[in-house]
């Protein structure tokens, strides 16, 4: 049972970062508010 446990914990953490990249170069699709991301997304950023 830990080690199934720890697989999906793995998957769900690189799954996690995978996301974050993602959106740290796309912006809201609301134009009304955005709120503002971390500093510690800004490492991810392809585009500085």
């Amino acid at each position: 049972m830990k080690k199934i446990m720890l697989k999906a914990l793995k998957n769900i953490s690189a799954l996690s970062l995978g996301i974050a990249v993602l959106s740290s170069n796309t912006t809201s699709m609301w134009f009304v508010y955005q709120p503002e991301e971390p500093k510690a997304l800004e490492k991810l950023k392809k585009l500085k």
